[in-house]
């Protein structure tokens, strides 16, 4: 979790409903957060749209049937739970789960899907009563459970829909932390920053620089709409972008978005399908171009965007010496007449040696599900969903470690908010080998309910790490 000075917000106490919802936004969109943080990117709304789309592969046989029935037991599971579908759809949410049920045919439960798909989308049902209920949940002080709840399903239902997350963080930041304008003194406020989000998008023009040996190809595709020339007004704002006209020509992709991250990944989409095509036929001359690129908005705003970092550089690695030990345990666990699985680790370990270093996410993704594939589906049956198969060998090796990873999350977290406090009531706990076993004793044992209560109390101004 990263904190933030609760300058902005008037009263800590009147405004604790609000300040944990900025603090848990705030936590589920930060780069550095960990992945149990994160949006789940999975609601009744989201397995709706994902259905239909699911429906029209498996249509087209590009996708095994078998993994609809996933998907309808996914979205009857989501529905038990999405507070938000659930008001929608009334008395008619059990005869939904009825017809979704895997006993009835594919296309009995397509009719319900596009049944309950058009009631959530028409004039955004779903997103505005979605909306309503996180501002009332905020407003009348509902439960941390509640208003968490809706932040993730209004989160992740905007990502869906196609706002990115940086432009997302980067805007509630300023609303909530950097703001210097407007103090918060009300919880009513919220509305003010859920109508930003209001599913509306915006034009935008995408500045490339590409090499100009491909001027003519790339100039004459339907996806460029203009060039920007030496001397355009534009260029001295961001003269080292625009910093050679001989070497490269500034080509302009025209998008609809939502925020200027997403109208780069929508124009960055464009151009490396022309790129692709251009490499059946002359490969052997292709540059890379550069992906960083100039944003112009509609109020002729310009920012300039650099190439985003590889995910995997955001991820803590390990010291030479641990690597070292581990390696060598791994190499010996083997014995030489298990061939077939060595080859198996041979191909999984390159796999994701690729996918550490493509920047690409969808290249990355895939190839860490191949690897996946090949290390834990044993046998390939028909109509049986790799999907239901890797999900199934998966989820014991996940949760060996997530109870784990909570605590130690919780803990990080606890010393970072501060670490003297903390480190003080931890010395009242007499049991316990170290520090982290002193804190599951202090959340967990009846003998330091008092000690985790009075604790507690002193995290007032985050009560997001209250809960």
């Amino acid at each position: 979790m990263k904190y933030q000075e609760l300058n902005k917000f008037k009263s800590v106490r009147e405004l604790d409903s609000l300040i944990f919802f900025s603090q848990s936004c705030n936590e589920m969109l930060w780069h550095y957060s960990s992945e149990l943080y994160r949006p789940s990117y999975r609601n009744a709304y989201i397995m709706i749209r994902e259905a239909k789309s699911l429906y029209r592969l498996i249509d087209t046989g590009a996708i095994d049937k078998a993994n609809f029935d996933v998907l309808s037991n996914e979205i009857i599971a989501q529905l038990e739970v999405d507070l938000t579908a659930q008001h929608i759809l009334g008395g008619m949410l059990e005869s939904v789960k009825k017809g979704l049920a895997i006993s009835n045919s594919i296309e009995d439960r397509k009719i319900y899907v596009n049944m309950v798909n058009e009631i959530f989308e028409t004039n955004n049902h779903y997103v505005e009563v979605l909306i309503d209920s996180l501002s009332k949940s905020i407003v009348t002080n509902a439960s941390k459970k509640e208003i968490r709840k809706f932040t993730n399903t209004w989160l992740s239902t905007l990502i869906h829909r196609g706002y990115s997350k940086e432009s997302l963080y980067s805007e509630l930041q300023y609303y909530f932390y950097y703001n210097p304008s407007d103090q918060i003194t009300s919880n009513t406020q919220v509305h003010g920053i859920l109508e930003r989000f209001n599913l509306s998008k915006s034009s935008f023009e995408v500045v490339f620089r590409i090499p100009v040996k491909f001027e003519n190809i790339l100039s004459n595709t339907d996806i460029f709409r203009r060039s920007i020339e030496s001397g355009d007004s534009i260029t001295t704002n961001h003269s080292d972008f625009f910093s050679d006209f001989t070497k490269y020509k500034y080509l302009v992709i025209s998008v609809k978005s939502y925020d200027e991250t997403s109208a780069r990944k929508s124009a960055l989409r464009q151009l490396n399908t022309i790129y692709s095509l251009i490499s059946i036929y002359h490969h052997k001359e292709l540059e890379e171009y550069n992906s960083d690129v100039v944003v112009i908005s509609e109020n002729n705003k310009t920012k300039l965007l650099n190439s985003p970092l590889n995910v995997t550089s955001r991820i803590p690695d390990r010291k030479l010496n641990e690597a070292e030990e581990k390696i060598l345990r791994f190499i010996q666990s083997f014995s030489s007449n298990e061939i077939e699985t060595v080859s198996k680790i041979g191909s999984v370990v390159k796999l994701h040696n690729e996918a550490n270093l493509n920047n690409d996410s969808n290249s990355k993704l895939l190839n860490l599900w191949v690897a996946l594939e090949i290390i834990l589906i044993t046998d390939y049956k028909k109509n049986k969903s790799k999907i239901e198969k890797i999900s199934k060998n998966l989820k014991p090796f996940i949760l060996i470690n997530y109870l784990k990873e909570i605590v130690l999350n919780l803990y990080k977290d606890l010393k970072r908010w501060n670490r003297h406090s903390f480190n003080d009531t931890l010395k009242q706990v007499e049991v316990g080998r170290n520090n982290i076993d002193k804190f599951l004793y202090l959340i967990s044992f009846e003998d330091y309910k008092q000690l985790s209560r009075e604790f507690e109390n002193e995290l007032n101004c985050f009560s997001l790490l209250q809960q």
